[in-house]
């Protein structure tokens, strides 16, 4: 007997299914007559033992030792759902991190590289004189020079 007569803080130990409303209260043992110690509880609570180990069939006839064992498996899978937690908050601060870091540099090569498309500037006037190239009935060729457009916007 090493829990000294108390009773695990009920408290802790949440019923969750059939299994744990039958064995969490058939069997009192308000001496805790041939209880194993603590560690033997926390081993079998983590499910380091075989499964053949005669410890499991104590917890089969004394409802303290199963709240026990339960209330332990509770506060370990509860650990578990806040370290899944914190693990997918630093996730997303980091997902945050990498994509504000890539707008910034986004917008720093931008405005290093100025805009992309020019400003437009006013429309240059061209006069064209089409007179020399007229067509004529006579036989008089003119040997007239090629037109010359300059490559920008014109009126």
């Amino acid at each position: 007997m090493t829990h000294d007569g108390q009773r695990p803080d009920p408290l802790r130990f949440q019923i969750e299914n059939e299994m744990d409303l039958l064995l969490g209260r058939a069997h009192p043992n308000p001496t805790r007559e041939g209880c194993p110690p603590r560690e033997l509880l926390v081993s079998l609570s983590r499910r380091e033992l075989p499964i053949g180990d005669p410890a499991y069939d104590h917890l089969s006839k004394c409802s303290p030792c199963y709240q026990e064992v339960r209330a332990l498996q509770q506060a370990d899978a509860a650990a578990l759902t806040a370290a899944a937690r914190r693990r997918r908050l630093m996730f997303a601060a980091a997902a945050a991190v990498v994509v504000l870091g890539i707008a910034g540099s986004l917008l720093a090569l931008r405005q290093n590289r100025g805009p992309a498309i020019s400003t437009p500037t006013a429309p240059q006037v061209a006069s064209l004189d089409l007179r020399p190239l007229a067509v004529t009935r006579s036989e008089d060729a003119k040997g007239a020079k090629p037109l010359e457009v300059p490559r920008s916007r014109l009126n």
